[in-house]
């Protein structure tokens, strides 16, 4: 019975862990926050978000609103009414050790995320000194210096939908 019991609380551990693991699925997660939740799911997991007007309309759709979670380091972009968009993460001074699953992190830089996933399928310009680049077919974005310097940035969307979230 005592082995039944430590293997289940093993296997709880592990579906914890996997949970809250800090590791980015392009186009699926953020850690424990999938694509598929609604911002309700997300009110009731984090508690309310500060919400905000999506800045800089000429580079990114201004129908979303930013609904930040910033003591988590996460925000997601919302299409109004409600409809999740996009994650971000590395706003707040990527406070959180965030890494996609091929190890790029907030110490990664431009040529780093170029070694790896190659050529964006775009590129735009979220302000003086940025880019945004832009991975559209898998559905992860980084937000990087043009002098070379580490990642600000990284946002999740679903696959194909670049389109509706950046002026590209």
């Amino acid at each position: 019975m005592l082995a039944v019991f430590v293997g289940v609380l093993a296997v709880a551990g592990v579906a914890q862990t996997a949970l809250d693991d800090k590791v980015i699925v392009p186009g699926v997660r953020i850690g424990k926050w999938t694509l598929q939740m609604s911002l309700d799911d997300l009110d009731k997991m984090n508690g309310p978000a500060t919400v905000y007007q999506v800045e800089n309309a000429d580079y990114r759709s201004p129908h979303f609103l930013f609904h930040a979670w910033s003591s988590l380091d996460f925000a997601a972009g919302a299409y109004q009414p409600r409809k999740v968009g996009w994650f971000a993460v590395g706003f707040s001074y990527a406070l959180v050790p965030w890494r996609t699953q091929q190890g790029i992190s907030f110490q990664s830089n431009r040529a780093d995320v170029l070694k790896i996933y190659g050529r964006p399928s775009a590129e735009t310009v979220p302000r003086a000194g940025r880019k945004n680049m832009i991975y559209d077919a898998i559905g992860i974005s980084f937000e990087v210096y043009d002098t070379g310097g580490n990642i600000t940035e990284m946002r999740i969307f679903r696959p194909g939908t670049a389109r509706n979230i950046w002026k590209i």
